[in-house]
């Protein structure tokens, strides 16, 4: 029996969202969406933590599973797509709909990214992990000495020690460090001797400090500018972000009053920052 496009076009989508690995991928996806969700404010249930406990004979056994509720953001956003009249029977191609399915998908992690970026600007780092960059070096821009090279470095090798010290078997490929563009293409580009250095990975096509990846994201506002933070360093436990299954509007395609066939989906998600999860570089005034 052939799957309805409705089915084929939500596994194609779930499939580009769940199955990348970007800097969502090493957030808390585990979060759950409470029922009646509506666009907003809404509560974000995770699992905090678990302990192991004896069992004592005659005794009740006591819950080790410690289940939290954060107040958090509902989004529920359209990615739409036009075609017309001439161009309809191109939804029928499997290609097409893998390109598009993932082209949406993009749209929908971009969106998914920023709403985080926000979060992690709007809270509160953990203590002594927030270093503020030299003025005269926004960016992590240096006049080119060693001098200058060595302190950038060390600044995020500072931030990202008091992380790795508060948690203490956090493996490396379970932290991130993201940054807007410009960031990351002056940080990626020091060098210097004697401290550590960004390395590239080719067979990866990744960059890394101390272990950790670096990913670079457009489009979140005021990330990178002067005042504001320049680098987020992340684990796991950082932010939240719950994603519900992606759906059709109108259950498909549907014919609007401009004749066009249009094509709507809609990714509804939540998001929260846990407070002082986070190590982060904040930029000069100038």
């Amino acid at each position: 029996m052939a799957f309805s496009f409705e089915k084929v076009y939500a596994n194609l989508l779930t499939g580009s969202l769940t199955g990348r690995n970007d800097w969502l991928s090493r957030l808390n996806t585990a979060a759950e969406i409470p029922d009646g969700a509506t666009e907003g404010s809404c509560g974000i249930s995770y699992i905090a933590s678990v302990t192991a406990a004896n069992v004592t004979d005659g005794t009740m056994v006591t819950n080790g599973t410690t289940t939290t509720t954060v107040n958090g953001t509902y989004v529920d956003k359209s990615v739409t797509s036009s075609w017309k009249p001439s161009e309809v029977g191109m939804l029928r191609k499997p290609g097409t709909l893998q390109t598009l399915a993932t082209k949406q998908a993009d749209a929908l992690v971009a969106d998914q990214q920023n709403s985080i970026i926000a979060a992690l600007k709007a809270g509160t780092a953990l203590t002594n992990a927030s270093v503020t960059l030299t003025t005269g070096q926004i960016d992590f821009v240096t006049d080119g000495t060693a001098l200058e090279t060595i302190d950038n470095l060390r600044k995020m090798q500072t931030a990202i020690s008091y992380l790795m010290a508060s948690f203490v078997g956090t493996p490396a490929q379970d932290m991130a460090i993201v940054m807007p563009p410009v960031a990351f293409a002056y940080f990626t580009a020091l060098v210097a001797t004697g401290v550590q250095s960004p390395m590239y990975l080719a067979a990866e096509k990744m960059w890394y400090f101390m272990g950790i990846p670096i990913f670079s994201i457009t489009g979140a506002t005021s990330f990178g500018s002067a005042n504001n933070e320049c680098a987020f360093i992340t684990t796991r436990e950082s932010a939240l972000l719950a994603r519900r299954m992606p759906y059709l509007s109108h259950g498909g395609p549907w014919i609007a009053s401009d004749n066009c066939t249009k094509l709507s989906v809609i990714g509804p998600y939540a998001y929260a920052a846990i407070p002082g999860m986070w190590a982060e570089i904040v930029n000069p005034s100038s």
